[in-house]
């Protein structure tokens, strides 16, 4: 019966685990999959019943929206209409993509969206949800009038919607959220890089490639939310959203420069200069055409994108010529991850080219880049962790006195050098120095590893005896400094004392030994202080060592 026991009170955290995975299975299946009256309110589709005219006339229906209809005249303009019977306000939501908007009911016009709000130098239309108020009216027409930057977009209309203003918002996050959850968590990223890299900031100075990838997180994260749509319901300056559409683009290209630098091995520094130089020259051909209207921004973008697929293989190539990772499972990941990446952005740029490319694809692409993209950050972060590691070690190694494991000659100048009078508040502090006696006569007779034995046990019995208040440092071959901070002369007194107990546990064996010392109490207010206390110990310790000597004679 006892072992029962105990066993159900070994393993009672499994059984009772095991008990309320039971119930959950069981009120499950027993609530016959009923569903809860909560709904989120959203906007119906508005995206049936719309008409246009051709040529000749001819009234022709749209099946459904989205659709792409003929101009009706030699003009760019198409125009779809729509009969609306309403007894109370609604909002209407539309989409245009590089169009002019002309919205009327009844004739009348109620909402334009024109080259006026651009700069008179940009020809450029961005691309914009539009949220109309249609006032109560029992029976009247809608007309969308749609005028395109170009040929390319000639009668392309979208979805449309209709309902509350909070009904139409939560139709259009809805339908964007893959796009606003990676956009914010690409900012997620890029503000964690940016801590990090602070964090970093003292031992990793010289490596920016967590700064780099900071802001190419931030840059590509703007960018997305900015394609989402989110931002315009935030930020209602065209001249904002076209930077973030468009001349962000720019940016994200000067940063993945950045980061190729941070993976640039020496041998292919004039490849990665010529890289820059013409990405740079590409950049401001590219914008100095858009900004002077030569050519219309969305073709002149292609030239940007398709560098920065260059990039991608270029950085690519760099990691595997470099033998960039350690790892060849890693190396392996990097580069599938970065060649899904580039294929990825390779057919949206040609499916931009035959508008057929799709939102979800571009998210993927980003995806794995930055995938690819954390694999060098992560790899360079280890890299220069055990850089550092490797550094203090050697550092710590250079503090230590191999033979004795107390502290070096290099680590007492280090900690006078280091001394900083407004930081370090160091009151009655005391340095005694010690010199052990005939060690020379010794390593004559029985060698020098016999003399080291004798000297670790004087260090041993030294540490023991002022391991609470001091750190001793061997200075010399046979001469030690014991340093103790906030000390009063009973404490070195007892200190001492110890010492000499310890030390005359040695007395009549092979290991014995005897030393003289002196030691002043001090409170230092710059570095010079220590080399004259240091003096002054030094002298007493002489004077002690000639009374040993003169004792030694007549005794």
């Amino acid at each position: 019966m006892s072992g029962i026991i105990k066993h159900i009170l070994k393993y009672y955290i499994r059984y009772l685990f095991s008990f309320f995975l039971i119930i959950g299975l069981f009120v499950i299946i027993k609530s016959n999959g009923a569903r809860l009256g909560f709904k989120i309110p959203q906007a119906t589709s508005c995206n049936t019943g719309w008409y246009y005219y051709d040529r000749e006339g001819n009234e022709h229906y749209i099946t459904s929206l989205p659709t792409v209809i003929p101009s009706s005249s030699n003009s760019k303009t198409t125009r779809i209409y729509h009969f609306y019977s309403g007894e109370y306000p609604q909002e209407l939501c539309f989409y245009s993509h590089h169009q002019t908007v002309i919205f009327s009911l009844n004739g009348k016009v109620i909402y334009e969206y024109n080259i006026e709000k651009n700069p008179s130098w940009l020809e450029d239309y961005r691309s914009f949800y539009h949220i109309v108020e249609l006032p109560p009216v029992h029976n009247g027409e809608m007309c969308l009038s749609f005028t395109p930057v170009g040929d390319k977009y000639i009668g392309e209309y979208a979805s449309i919607y209709i309902g509350s203003y909070q009904e139409i918002l939560v139709r259009i996050f809805l339908e964007r959220i893959d796009k606003l959850l990676l956009g914010i968590m690409l900012l997620i990223i890029g503000i964690i890089c940016f801590f990090l890299s602070k964090m970093y900031k003292r031992n990793f100075s010289e490596d920016k490639t967590l700064l780099h990838l900071c802001f190419i997180s931030f840059l590509f994260g703007m960018w997305i939310l900015e394609d989402s749509k989110f931002l315009q319901f935030i930020i209602h300056n065209q001249g904002i959203h076209w930077c973030l559409e468009y001349l962000n683009q720019h940016f994200i290209l000067l940063s993945a420069i950045l980061f190729m630098r941070d993976v640039t091995v020496s041998s292919k520094k004039k490849l990665s200069n010529f890289f820059v130089i013409s990405s740079i020259l590409v950049s401001i051909i590219v914008i100095t055409l858009q900004l002077a209207g030569i050519v219309q921004l969305y073709n002149s973008m292609y030239i940007l994108q398709m560098f920065s697929v260059a990039f991608c293989v270029y950085i690519m190539y760099l990691v595997n010529v470099g033998s960039f990772f350690r790892s060849k499972q890693r190396q392996k990941l990097f580069n599938f991850f970065m060649i899904l990446s580039v294929i990825v952005f390779f057919i949206i740029i040609i499916g931009r080219l035959n508008r057929s490319y799709g939102s979800i694809a571009l998210n993927f692409g980003i995806i794995f880049m930055f995938i690819s993209f954390m694999f060098i950050a992560n790899q360079k972060t280890i890299d220069k962790y055990e850089a550092v590691q490797q550094a203090m070690l050697y550092q710590k190694l250079a503090f230590v006195d191999f033979n004795t494991g107390v502290a070096s000659k290099t680590a007492w100048f280090s900690l006078i050098e280091k001394f900083n009078p407004e930081k370090d508040k160091m009151i009655n502090c005391c340095l005694l120095l010690f010199d052990m006696n005939n060690l020379k006569k010794l390593n004559d007779t029985k060698g020098h590893l016999f003399g080291d034995k004798v000297i670790s046990t004087f260090c041993e019995c030294l540490t023991k005896a002022f391991i609470e208040d001091g750190t001793v440092f061997r200075i010399g071959g046979d001469e030690f400094i014991c340093f103790c901070r906030h000390s009063s002369e009973e404490d070195v007194e007892f200190r001492l004392k110890k010492f000499k107990e310890l030390e005359a546990g040695y007395n009549g064996t092979e290991l014995e030994f005897s030393c003289a010392y002196g030691y002043v109490f001090f409170t230092p207010t710059s570095k010079d202080d220590f080399t004259e206390a240091q003096q002054r110990a030094d002298s007493l310790m002489y004077d002690m060592k000639r009374k040993m000597k003169i004792g030694r004679e007549f005794g």
